[in-house]
């Protein structure tokens, strides 16, 4: 009989299998709220930045607006 061959258990095998099984869960995700809400017309536009947020990745002074 033939050696059985053992399955790889790199970390990347573990990467892989982590990631086929969210893209599944995604795509069911998307597949019911397709069924439920119907074919989105376009997508939500993206969360626009608070001034505080800003303020804090510019630096304090160069997010203060000179007039």
């Amino acid at each position: 009989m033939a050696k059985k061959r053992k399955r790889p258990r790199h970390w990347w095998v573990k990467e892989r299998i982590v990631r086929g099984e969210a893209a599944k869960s995604e795509a069911a995700r998307l597949a019911r709220d397709q069924r439920v809400y119907g074919r989105a017309a376009e997508p939500a536009p993206p969360e626009q930045p608070s001034e505080s947020v800003r303020a804090m990745s510019n630096g304090f002074e160069s997010s203060r607006r000179r007039h």
